[in-house]
């Protein structure tokens, strides 16, 4: 089972991800927002496949967004945590814009 969260950011960037992994593709599969630094986007992440590539351009150049790298600060509130991963409201990297003004808000839609 998992969930989706929306990142949105001040420039107008939005979009859904899914986090955690279905019945049929638990051990597969297990998605998390990544940014994808071949292609410059946030991607839907496979944490299962290693190293995991990126579905737009089947790079191995993936940061997922719970790595300090992407945040410059580390005292949000928690939107989720799945598996040991966890995403915060902190201000985030948007590579819409080259800002860390991207933020993390949970959907409240579960999917399996």
């Amino acid at each position: 089972m998992g969930e989706q969260v929306i990142a949105k950011c001040e420039c107008g960037y939005e979009e859904g991800f899914l986090i955690g992994c279905g019945m049929a593709s638990c051990g597969t599969m297990f998605s998390f927002p990544c940014l994808c630094r071949d292609c410059k986007r946030i991607v839907d992440g496979n944490l299962e496949e290693q190293p995991p590539k990126c579905p737009e351009c089947d790079g191995q150049n993936l940061v997922p967004y719970d790595e300090a790298e992407l945040s410059t600060e580390r005292s949000g509130e928690t939107v989720t945590e799945w598996s040991g991963r966890k995403l915060t409201d902190d201000p985030h990297y948007c590579p819409q814009c080259d800002t860390v003004r991207l933020r993390f808000e949970n959907s409240f839609l579960m999917w399996d």
